[in-house]
C-alpha cells in the first residue's frame, strides 16, 4: 500500500493563526506544508527456485524472524542438513563439513519442495519519506518555493534477503542492508 498526504499549516496571511500578520511575519510563518509518502509492503516470499536441495521437515512450519544480529540465521536451517557422523567431528555437527556435503543437492526430489515458502519472507516494508515546503510570493503568479525533504525519514532499516543457498556459509543470514539511511535534501525553485 502507498499512501500521501498533504497539509498547509494554518499559520499566516489568510490562515487560522496569525491571519493579520504583517508582510514580514507572514513571510517567516505563512505558506508552510508538509507531504508525507508512506510505502507498507508486506514481505515477498523468499526464493528457493532453481534449488533441488535435501529438506527433513515441513516447510510450513518454517517462519522467518528478523534481528539485528547478523550472525543468527531468520528462519530454521538445521532441517536442510543432516546430522549423522558423516558431517560430525568428535561427534558434534560441523557447518563446513554440512555444507559441503553433497547429500544436500538432491539429483531429484521424492517429494515436492516449494520454490517459495510463505513462512520465509523478506522483512516487512514500512518507509516514509516526508518534506517541509515554503511557499514564498514574490509578485502576481510568480513565487519561490523551498523543499527540505526527509527521505527514509524515521530512518528504518530494510533488510536484505537472507542467502537461500545451503552450501553458502551465510545459509540463511542477512548479511546487507536494502535501503539507504535517512537522507535530507534541499533545494529552491522558481514557479511562474
Amino acid at each position: 500500500m502507498t499512501t500521501s498526504f498533504l497539509y498547509e499549516l494554518p499559520f499566516g496571511q489568510g490562515r487560522r493563526w496569525g491571519g493579520q500578520s504583517s508582510g514580514f511575519v507572514n513571510a517567516l510563518v505563512g505558506g508552510w506544508s508538509v507531504n508525507a509518502l508512506g510505502q507498507l509492503q508486506s514481505g515477498r516470499p523468499l526464493d528457493f527456485a532453481g534449488r533441488n536441495i535435501y529438506f527433513n521437515g515441513d516447510p510450513n512450519t518454517l517462519k522467518a524472524k528478523y534481528s539485528n544480529n547478523s550472525d543468527a540465521p531468520v528462519f530454521d536451517i538445521s532441517g536442510f542438513y543432516f546430522h549423522d557422523a558423516a558431517v560430525q567431528t568428535n561427534g558434534v555437527d560441523d557447518p563446513a563439513k554440512q555444507r559441503n556435503d553433497q547429500r544436500i543437492r538432491l539429483a531429484n526430489n521424492v517429494r515436492y519442495f516449494p520454490s517459495r515458502i510463505d513462512g520465509i519472507r523478506s522483512p516487512f516494508l514500512n518507509l516514509w519519506d516526508i518534506s517541509l515546503v515554503k511557499q514564498v510570493p514574490i509578485g502576481g503568479r510568480v513565487r519561490a518555493q523551498v523543499n527540505i525533504e526527509f527521505l527514509n525519514a524515521l530512518n528504518r532499516v530494510v533488510f536484505n534477503d537472507a542467502t537461500t543457498d545451503p552450501t553458502n556459509a551465510s545459509f540463511g543470514k542477512v548479511t546487507s542492508q536494502n535501503n539507504l539511511p535517512r537522507d535530507i535534501q534541499i533545494g529552491a525553485k522558481i514557479v511562474f
